[in-house]
């Protein structure tokens, strides 16, 4: 499972040599700092954004999931969309009762969405936890959505 940063000369940089993320000021890219201060590469700034936002980043362990579930507007499906946690974030917020950790792809940060562990627990927010994946699919997000089938896309 991956764990990279993908730049704009389509270079893949391990989050274990990345130090920081420095924004470019028009928002669109990221200098890539490695640990010993030097400039790695560059990369689209959205993609590392939710990185940026939080003190603290941990490498993920292999074999967590970020899952989403949307309706496809078009067919009117339940899609399933998998991707590897690649790392995750700790929310620096002070006054917040707990510390909690959010899941990133590489893409975008995982607020909101479940976690599959690798155990086959799935776990939503900070007290949500089901055994496995079709109890969560049954009883969270099909309900939620009202439909009955579900199509699994894996990126």
């Amino acid at each position: 499972m991956p764990r990279f940063v993908e730049t704009f000369d389509q270079e893949l940089i391990n989050l274990d040599v990345v130090a920081l993320f420095r924004p470019s000021q028009d928002g669109r890219k990221a200098e890539v700092i490695g640990k010993n201060g030097r400039v790695l590469g560059y990369c689209c700034y959205e993609t590392v954004r939710p990185l940026v936002e939080n003190e603290v980043i941990v490498p993920a362990a292999l074999g967590f999931t970020l899952i989403e579930c949307f309706v496809e507007h078009d067919t009117g499906e339940l899609v399933v969309h998998r991707s590897p946690v690649i790392a995750w974030g700790i929310d620096p917020d002070p006054d917040a009762e707990c510390q909690i950790a959010y899941a990133f792809d590489g893409n975008s940060r995982g607020k909101g969405k479940a976690v599959l562990c690798p155990d086959g627990s799935v776990k939503t927010g900070m007290y949500g936890v089901y055994p496995d994946f079709d109890t969560w699919l049954n009883e969270e997000v099909r309900p939620s959505v009202g439909i009955k089938e579900a199509v699994e896309v894996v990126s």
